[in-house]
């Protein structure tokens, strides 16, 4: 159990998330960092389809993108069988730009 994991959602927190959400999604092509998105695409916590076009919306050079199909909200701590892939994939993926 992750003491960091908050369980509980205020309207505040809501409100937040969704103008953070608003504000990322208009300013996806103003990104420059390299940027490797991996989501899962059966995500029910926050919207595979959502993420897909926010990831059509980048085109910062050096980015790759990942959905994971029947992969959930917590990818690393979704399935056991696939754990070890994914944590690979980010390693990786970060450590060639190292």
């Amino acid at each position: 159990s992750d003491p960091l994991n908050n369980k509980n959602a205020t309207a505040r927190w809501y409100t937040e998330a969704m103008a953070a959400i608003a504000y990322t999604t208009a300013h996806a092509r103003e990104l420059s960092t390299p940027t490797y998105l991996v989501y899962g695409g059966g995500d029910r916590t926050a919207s595979a389809s959502a993420t897909d076009g926010f990831a059509a919306q980048l085109t910062v050079r050096d980015r790759k993108v990942e959905r994971i199909e029947g992969g959930a909200h917590e990818l690393v701590n979704d399935l056991p069988e696939t754990r070890a892939d994914i944590i690979r994939r980010i390693v990786t993926w970060v450590t060639e730009r190292a």
